[in-house]
């Protein structure tokens, strides 16, 4: 079994379509589920391995933990 790591972020909600393809363009890194709309906050799921390759591009694309 695989284990996983759920991480909250805060989205600017207008991009909140546009982080999940990235995510998933990238080898399906995460699984991003949206937690309120209106003020952008969502989980990404990854797997514990490809955690680090997940921080690194919400990283580069500018996202931040909530």
């Amino acid at each position: 079994m695989t284990r996983c790591k759920a991480i909250r972020l805060r989205v600017d909600p207008e991009n909140i379509a546009y982080v999940k393809f990235i995510l998933e363009g990238h080898d399906n890194l995460a699984t991003l589920s949206t937690l309120d709309q209106n003020r952008g906050l969502v989980t990404c799921t990854t797997p514990l391995s490809r955690l680090p390759e997940l921080l690194d591009v919400l990283q580069a694309i500018g996202v931040e933990h909530a």
